[in-house]
């Protein structure tokens, strides 16, 4: 394996350990922040860039990626996440991304 790909598939199998199997939930005892926007972010990025984005609370998200490099190879993946406490549908909850969000990036976003 080429050195200059080493250290992005170690920090994407670090990223899948600690994010792929464990589902993250807002205590509900806690008040939640129901407005969420991004601007500008992720601009130019360069190799394996993330951002997970929400408003409200009870979120699940997960950033999974299988990448194989080779001529004879193969990667797979599998997330199953599930919640089972109902949204309040009287939250007014909003998700903005805007200016120049994930523009003149290059590699994997996601």
């Amino acid at each position: 394996m080429d050195r200059s790909l080493l250290l992005p598939a170690l920090l994407t199998a670090l990223l899948l350990a600690l994010l792929g199997g464990t589902s993250v939930m807002a205590d509900s005892g806690v008040s939640s922040v129901n407005n969420a926007t991004l601007l500008d972010s992720g601009a130019q990025y360069r190799g394996n860039f993330s951002v997970n984005q929400a408003a409200g609370d009870q979120q699940q998200q997960a950033n999974v990626r299988a990448i194989a490099i080779g001529t004879e190879v193969g990667a797979t993946t599998s997330v199953r996440q599930k919640i089972t406490t109902p949204a309040n549908p009287s939250m007014d909850a909003t998700a903005n991304i805007g200016g120049t969000s994930f523009s003149n990036g290059n590699g994997v976003l996601g």
